[in-house]
């Protein structure tokens, strides 16, 4: 009985715990292999590394140099590589998250979230966007749904054109 309801019964349990383990032993096997590869990046990488994130997530055609991502990690390179390319000071960041309706109740847990990863002040943060959706999403990890954030650089059509430079080349 209890091995026809009860999916982790016995020997299945440490089966699946084992190949977990497998799993991510082999993961982190890639990503020692990923450090390995790249090295220590030059500013040139990082300048063209930037340059690239920009041409998929930036926005081009906006009067603003800006980023939309709910990737914590691309947010912070983005961050990065204006404050190292560009000298972009953190001030003259404006963010606003876009999260899904149904977590409204949710949007200062997520600016909270998205200010402490950012290490941007709070204040930074202008009215968030509810999309609005004709069905509702069930999201598989809704402790760790955070919606997406949008960067902005205050007055930077001058760098946007730099940056659209640099994608052209």
């Amino acid at each position: 009985q209890k091995r026809s309801t009860d999916a982790l019964f016995g020997n299945k349990k440490i089966y699946l715990e084992q190949q977990k383990k497998k799993h991510d032993e082999k993961v982190k096997g890639f990503t020692s292999k990923g450090f390995r590869r790249l090295g220590k990046l030059s500013m040139r990488d990082i300048f063209v590394l930037g340059v690239a994130l920009y041409w998929g997530e930036g926005f081009k055609k906006d009067s603003l140099v800006g980023l939309g991502t709910s990737d914590p990690v691309a947010a912070k390179f983005f961050i990065f590589w204006l404050e190292k390319c560009f000298n972009v000071n953190k001030k003259d960041l404006i963010t606003r998250v876009t999260i899904n309706s149904e977590y409204e109740d949710k949007i200062s847990i997520i600016e909270k979230y998205w200010s402490k990863v950012l290490r941007i002040n709070i204040q930074q943060f202008s009215k968030p966007f509810f999309q609005n959706a004709k069905w509702k999403k069930e999201y598989e990890n809704k402790d760790q749904y955070y919606g997406v954030v949008r960067i902005r650089v205050r007055k930077s059509i001058n760098l946007l054109r730099e940056i659209k430079g640099a994608i052209e080349a």
